[in-house]
């Protein structure tokens, strides 16, 4: 029955007695003029505001400014150090200065224990201002009081403050900021100078501007000043420096107008030859060369004369303070002419009349020449050229080293080659080549063709005499060698291959005749045009017609005929000869054949004069 009367009063004393709440404690030290806030957390409600206000170092005293949230009326507390201000947290909080200390600066700072109830707590009543401006550097007052020069950080107490930034030539920054508990607030100043103007023209404009020597910019320009005096200076090529001194007053206006002073212009005149008459306008004024004559900017008409020369004429504009130079070329009324030769020593003649050996150079008037370059051994070397007045015209002239050629023959009429090219049918007389050496073929119908190899010199006639051998008398000597070596032989097995192939030796023997017959009508008719001689004499021949032995031959000469008709100059020579060349070795090859038929009848004929004509001897030979 106690036990139960115990539980019984204790559960009766937790409805009746006040509820205890849980006490905290906070320690912290805090300058003199902070500004702490009591806050409920539960609600974020702030309750108070305490101000340390001030400390009384000799009685050991603390000063408190209380203000009740959000509108009470501020209250002063007196607080002995180690005793609290209410004795109990009946407000929610209680507060007990414990120490005091001043530090070498004079700062004094205050050690307070805080006793909260649950839900309470202590923060500082602060926010953070950052102060900017432009430009920087400039001073800062807060509340009246000089806190620093911008850029500037400081923390103060929430709540309204003055700010005045200032700077030495600008106008004073003021303004008033709010600041709320833990906020951080930025303020940028821009500062407004206290400045004049300076106002500059110039006639010509352009003009550079110096204010105290430091480069401003060109006029016109208007230039923003501090109040004061200034040496202003004006420079523009061409023209004389100007300078003045001004005064600057604030909020104001200075202007400069100036009409800048030309400087003259100069002139260098120089002339190749030198010597010549210089005139300006028409007025002369001097021989060349002239170094700075002076004129007035302006348009000027300047003429160069010198006799024998022509005249030069150039207009100028002369700018102020330039020096303008002219170089004259003077240009001959004449030309020249050069003429140079390889070999040297040529003879030159100027529209046929001789003017000399060369090297040489003459002066001519303007006009068109003929030019002839002569040499003893040389091929004469002709151009015509036009010469201008004060040009140099040049003849480089490449003689070619020549020598001459003379056939004759007997009989006369024969055709002559020369390295295979026609030049035309005997007697030939000092027939023009180049130096060198060459392969002569003189030749006939009926008679056996002769050739030789000479070397020509320049300047040097090479005489060639040639007596013909008739072909009958070539095939004489020949049948009468036959004759004798066919007394102790047989028929060559040759021969009978030769018989199979009588046939086309026909057509072969065909074609030799108009290859002779074309060659008679060049030896009646002299030198024709050589490609369509050449394309004639191929185009008598019947491919179809030939031996194997012949058919590449053929190909050939169909190519070097195609080549020929494309080609010009020193490639035709060589296309023709080329030509030439194989239709000479169709020619051997057809009369080849022909010898061979005309051998082998022949010894037939022989055979049947010595008794083999029964046809039962005929086929026992041919059986043999």
């Amino acid at each position: 029955m106690k036990k139960g009367m115990v539980v019984l009063l204790i559960v009766l004393s937790s409805l009746f007695l006040p509820p205890v709440s849980p006490e905290t404690t906070m320690e912290e030290w805090y300058h003199v003029g902070d500004a702490l806030i009591i806050r409920n957390t539960y609600t974020g409600e702030d309750l108070y505001r305490i101000t340390i206000y001030d400390v009384d170092l000799i009685n050991e005293k603390v000063i408190f400014k209380f203000q009740a949230l959000p509108q009470g009326s501020p209250v002063m507390y007196t607080v002995h150090l180690k005793e609290r201000l209410y004795g109990d947290t009946s407000h929610g909080f209680d507060v007990e200065p414990l120490d005091v200390f001043m530090g070498i600066s004079g700062d004094v700072s205050v050690r307070l224990r805080f006793y909260l109830d649950d839900g309470y707590t202590v923060v500082s009543d602060t926010a953070t201002l950052r102060i900017s401006s432009d430009p920087s550097d400039a001073a800062v007052y807060i509340d009246g009081e000089y806190r620093g020069k911008t850029p500037l950080t400081v923390e103060l107490p929430s709540g309204t403050h003055e700010i005045v930034v200032a700077k030495e030539g600008y106008r004073p920054y003021n303004t008033t900021v709010v600041l709320e508990t833990g906020e951080y607030k930025t303020l940028y100043a821009s500062l407004e100078r206290i400045v004049g103007k300076l106002k500059v023209e110039s006639t010509p404009s352009n003009a550079k501007v110096y204010v105290d020597g430091d480069y401003i910019g060109r006029t016109p320009i208007t230039y923003e000043l501090p109040p004061g005096t200034y040496r202003v200076k004006l420079v523009l090529d061409g023209y004389f420096e100007y300078s003045t001194t001004v005064t600057v007053k604030a909020s104001d206006t200075k202007e400069i107008s100036v009409n800048l002073k030309p400087k003259p212009g100069k002139l260098r005149i120089k002339s190749e030859p030198s010597g010549a008459e210089v005139y300006v306008n028409g007025t002369y004024i001097g021989k060349t060369p002239i170094d700075g004559y002076s004129l007035n900017p302006g348009k000027y008409w300047i003429e160069v004369k010198l006799p024998k020369y022509q005249v030069y004429e150039k207009r100028i504009t002369v700018v102020p303070g330039q020096e303008y130079l002219i170089h004259a070329q003077l240009t001959p009324s004449w030309g020249v002419l050069k003429v140079t030769s390889t070999p040297s020593g040529a003879e030159v003649y100027i529209n046929d009349e001789n003017a000399g050996r060369t090297p040489l150079e003459l002066q001519l008037d303007p006009g068109t020449y003929t030019v002839r370059v002569t040499l003893d051994g040389y091929e004469e070397y002709e151009d015509r050229i036009e010469v201008r007045a004060g040009e140099t015209t040049g003849i480089s002239a490449s003689l070619t080293p020549v020598g001459y050629v003379t056939v004759t023959s007997e009989p006369s009429g024969a055709r002559v080659y020369l390295d295979g090219t026609y030049i035309g049918n005997t007697p030939i007389t000092e027939y023009k080549v180049q130096a060198g050496a060459y392969e002569v073929t003189v030749e006939d119908d009926g008679y056996q063709a002769y050739k030789t190899s000479i070397k020509i010199e320049a300047g040097e006639t090479k005489e060639i005499n040639v007596e013909l051998t008739p072909l009958e008398t070539v095939k004489e000597t020949k049948e009468a060698s036959e004759t004798e070596g066919m007394e102790e032989a047989t028929i060559s097995p040759n021969y009978g291959n030769a018989t199979e192939g009588t046939p086309s030796s026909i057509y072969i023997i065909g074609a030799a005749v108009m290859v002779l017959g074309l060659m008679v009508g060049i030896k009646l008719h002299g030198k024709p045009n050589e490609t369509k001689l050449l394309e004639r004499e191929f185009n008598s021949i019947r491919p179809s017609m030939l031996p194997e032995e012949a058919v590449v031959t053929y190909r050939e000469a169909e190519a070097a005929l195609h080549t020929l008709k494309k080609t010009k100059g020193s490639e035709r020579e060589k296309a023709i000869k080329e030509l030439w060349i194989k239709l000479r070795e169709l020619k051997r090859t057809m009369q080849d054949y022909q010898d061979l038929k005309r051998n082998l009848e022949e010894d037939i004929r022989k055979m049947l004069s010595q008794g083999i004509s029964s046809s039962g001897e005929t086929n026992e030979s041919s059986d043999a």
